[in-house]
């Protein structure tokens, strides 16, 4: 895996907690910035390593952090295990990207999981943080939760091991196909946004070796707001234990640029979530368009069963809470498989070839 490094030794102080929020719709919380309204919750960026613009984002984190030596004070040193009477100074020579996601506003919310590194390649600390691009103008909007240099190695291993596996490099993971199109197992039913007269419809079905989800999503009369689609498994055949596995993929191609689809799986409702939220959700962001089937790979941590049952967008995430993070007895068996066209008005068009979960142990 390409890990781009910027070799500038500087004098780096810590990640501070302070991170402020605001309530908008039913409850679901949104990063507050000083410079836009958020339109749409964080969608995952993948090989974020090859994109300009995230790379661009993380070395104006360095850029940033170098401009904050001269007042300590405003980046307290508790990421790096020093304490503020001892105000001790971590040369930085290189970072690492540990993941990615994005948020549309008046520009792009760029939130970076980063790992820091001393000249030796050392880790000496790590935390989220988010830059707010506008349009080519960028600044520093929060830091974030910070994480212990164990745990961010640990992650930056992970994603390592999952792009070998999802990119067929040599590894000793294993995929464990949960549907296979070209020879399904399941039952599959399609379902309607039953709300306030919804007017959102759509099919499901195979033909030729494919899952079909067509329909369209409209707003429903009475909320003003788009409704949804899905269609979900209907049986109660048993499906294979992930408990192994790293995430979640999907090869697919959607024939409508489309930026609504979603996946989710299980049953679990999450402690004082929606009363009809139910099962592990993410975003199926960037599904390929055109003649090209693609895999996409959702990681288990981007899914959450804390989301919002008027418009799917997550309420509080796995990497938040752990609470909400899929649980292992979801994961032994799953029951339920579902792909949503939801809170974005639109044609859906959306061929599957599978549905498998990758980077699996292959002693299970």
């Amino acid at each position: 895996m390409k890990i781009f490094s910027l070799i500038i030794p500087f004098v780096f102080y810590a990640c501070a907690d302070a991170t402020s929020s605001i309530n908008v719709r039913g409850g679901r919380k949104l990063q507050e910035h000083q410079h836009a309204e958020p339109l749409g919750g964080y969608s995952t960026v993948t090989n974020f390593n090859d994109n300009p613009m995230i790379v661009e984002a993380a070395q104006f984190v360095l850029s940033s952090l170098q401009q904050q030596d001269s007042n300590s004070n405003s980046m307290p040193d508790e990421l790096f295990g020093t304490t503020t009477t001892t105000k001790a100074k971590t040369i930085i020579s290189t970072y690492q990207i540990i993941e990615v996601s994005q948020q549309v506003v008046a520009g792009m919310n760029i939130k970076l999981t980063m790992l820091f590194q001393d000249g030796g390649s050392n880790c000496v600390g790590a935390c989220n943080v988010v830059v707010y691009n506008h349009f080519g103008e960028m600044s520093v909007t929060s830091w974030n939760k910070q994480i212990t240099c164990e745990e961010a190695e640990t992650r930056l291993a992970e994603t390592e091991k999952l792009k070998l596996t999802t990119e067929g490099g040599d590894t000793d993971n294993t995929v464990v196909v949960l549907e296979d199109f070209s020879n399904p197992v399941h039952t599959w039913t399609e379902k309607n946004d039953p709300v306030m007269g919804g007017k959102s419809t759509g099919t499901f079905s195979i033909q030729n070796g494919l899952g079909k989800f067509v329909g369209e999503v409209v707003d429903v009369p009475f909320l003003h707001a788009p409704g949804f689609i899905t269609s979900q498994t209907s049986d109660h055949k048993v499906f294979p234990d992930i408990t192994s596995c790293q995430a979640l993929q999907i090869i697919a191609k959607s024939n409508t640029n489309y930026s609504g689809y979603r996946i989710s799986f299980g049953k679990a409702h999450a402690p004082g979530g929606k009363s009809f939220a139910f099962g592990y959700k993410a975003n199926l962001d960037n599904v390929p368009t055109g003649d090209d089937f693609g895999k996409v790979t959702i990681p288990f941590t981007q899914f959450t069963d804390f989301w919002d049952d008027s418009t799917g967008d997550p309420i509080h995430t796995c990497q938040e809470d752990p609470r909400f993070c899929p649980d292992e007895m979801t994961l032994k068996n799953i029951k339920v498989l579902e792909i949503w066209g939801e809170g974005v008005g639109g044609l859906v068009d959306l061929e599957i070839q599978r549905i498998q979960a990758v980077g699996c142990n292959d002693s299970q």
